[in-house]
């Protein structure tokens, strides 16, 4: 291929003026995950405020809520949260404060490594074909899978960081020249793949996997003693890992035996043809480019989990793998195939909300690594106005899907995300009722897990007179108090004690002014009741 007459399409002729074009879609894709984050999606979910407060405690005394010192996993919800989240939001928080925008801006952080060690692999897969890295750096910076958990604070996003670098390390390991540095990229492959069983539940299947398809594609006489110090120290990096497994056997699976169909009654039979349905959901085209996840926390009510086309070069690049020789005898092509097709293993073992965009994570990580063949194969068609043709078709649809997901993100999704994070509007409401100087603020007749809510933004309030914040189920009103209380139950809150009531404020800025959105509905208030007339 000529590379020359491929740089023409984006005119960018030296190197000086590509690394100005890389610097600036990475400024360009910052600014539009950090835009708005702390707003948008609406309020902070129990799940992101519970690993905030235990983020904060952390930081601040070194314990968890429960008083445990550096734990291994947090017990919280009637669940184990994952150590890789907590302990960097809490290192954040360290450094910078404990905020709504810091917590987040924690997912963005992973998100960016993970962007960084997958544009680093795919320019030593596809060297020098700077097309492909223009469309890497793209295609990861809005993939609606990642930009959508790369700004809420749940652990899955911590997942795709190691497992990048991990990948990174095997191309670096098995593919590379050896050098005085590769005895230390092995030790760090092992390190990264170990750490990523910390990340999220489902690692604690995919990274043993994963360490199996390593041996199983990489076997041979010279690779032996890499694989066995790779997996030497992806065991010793585990090691409290297992010492928390067999000290509390029976926590890490908790979760998993609630949304699972693994241990229930029904026959073998079914639970195989369970796992191949559940299996097969995952490949559907209404779960990958069409609906995506039906939750809105983790999907916006628009498109798949991909673009529709990353779908189609996807399936172009695993064509041209499986028909070409060369390519499919390539032992890193192997891993990526095995790890393809095992990627949707663990979410398929459970049948709760399904399918399910967090638990699939890496389906759409390797969709996208493999897309990059498509597109390898695009710029080496002829003639060559037929190739200039076809890049700066792709590009052109790449550039519409990413312009109308981000509308719809910024624009539509903000209002509709407010009802499913469930808490907008409490951290102003918990606000106007501290400067209220009340003896106590009480969250009346919220969900139990509320009360990570009010823990996590006792840090971020304004309370010099430390007025006390809890959790009320009755409704006992006397001068002083002040109750934050969902909106379908003001009619029962009867009293002749007199108060001031307030509700929290929604603006719409000035693209949904224009584009007519319609405002959310107000989900809490506040009241007030007064110690004099």
């Amino acid at each position: 291929m000529n590379l020359s007459k491929t740089k023409k399409v984006f005119l960018f002729l030296s190197d000086q003026k590509f690394i100005f074009v890389i610097l600036a879609l990475f400024a360009i894709i910052s600014f539009a995950h950090l835009f708005r984050l702390e707003s948008v999606p609406g309020g902070l979910y129990w799940d992101e405020t519970s690993i905030g407060y235990n983020a904060a405690t952390i930081s601040q005394a070194g314990v968890d809520e429960n008083g445990y010192q550096h734990p291994i996993y947090f017990t919280t919800f009637g669940e184990n949260k994952n150590p890789v989240y907590i302990y960097s939001a809490a290192i954040i928080f360290k450094l910078f404060g404990v905020s709504d925008f810091n917590l987040r801006f924690t997912s963005f952080l992973f998100y960016i490594f993970g962007l960084i060690f997958t544009y680093l692999l795919v320019s030593r897969i596809f060297t020098k074909n700077k097309i492909i890295q223009v469309y890497l750096i793209l295609s990861f910076g809005f993939l609606p899978q990642f930009f959508t958990l790369s700004r809420i604070s749940f652990e899955v996003i911590s997942q795709l960081t190691f497992i990048s670098a991990t990948l990174l390390l095997v191309w670096m390991v098995f593919n590379e020249q050896v050098t005085n540095m590769s005895r230390y990229f092995v030790l760090a492959c092992g390190f990264a793949l170990g750490i990523s069983v910390y990340t999220y539940s489902t690692a604690r299947l995919l990274s043993f996997l994963m360490l199996g398809v390593l041996w199983v594609v990489y076997i041979k006489r010279e690779n032996f003693k890499k694989l066995a110090v790779l997996s030497m120290t992806f065991l010793v990096t585990l090691v409290p890992f297992f010492v928390y497994a067999i000290r509390y056997p029976n926590a890490l699976t908790s979760r998993f035996d609630s949304i699972s169909y693994f241990f229930s009654n029904i026959s073998v039979t079914e639970k195989i043809s369970a796992f191949i349905n559940q299996f097969i959901l995952y490949w559907s085209l209404d779960f990958l480019i069409n609906k995506g996840d039906a939750n809105l926390r983790h999907s916006i009510g628009y498109g798949g989990i991909v673009f529709t086309i990353t779908f189609l070069l996807f399936f172009l690049g695993l064509v041209i793998i499986l028909i070409n020789k060369k390519l499919i005898f390539n032992r890193f092509n192997l891993f990526l195939l095995a790890n393809l097709a095992i990627s949707p293993v663990a979410a398929a073992l459970t049948d709760v909300d399904t399918p399910h965009v967090l638990r699939s994570l890496l389906l759409g990580y390797f969709i996208l690594i493999i897309s990059c063949f498509g597109i390898n194969f695009i710029t080496q068609v002829t003639p060559n106005k037929l190739r200039r043709i076809l890049i700066v078709g792709i590009i052109t649809c790449l550039v519409y899907e990413i312009a109308v997901y981000q509308g719809y993100y910024f624009i539509i999704y903000p209002t509709k995300s407010i009802p499913v994070m469930n808490s907008y509007g409490i951290e102003e409401l918990l606000q106007r009722a501290i400067d209220q100087g009340p003896k106590e603020v009480d969250l009346l007749e919220m969900s139990p897990e509320f009360y990570a809510t009010e823990k996590f933004y006792s840090y971020i309030l304004k309370n010099p007179q430390n007025i006390l914040l809890s959790q009320a189920d009755h409704f006992k009103p006397f001068p002083g108090i002040c109750y934050i209380f969902p909106q379908e139950i003001k009619s029962e809150l009867i009293s002749s004690i007199p108060y001031d009531e307030f509700e929290s404020q929604y603006q719409l800025n000035p693209f949904e002014t224009i584009f007519k959105v319609n405002p959310p509905e107000i989900s809490y208030l506040a009241r007030c009741y007064k110690t004099g007339p």
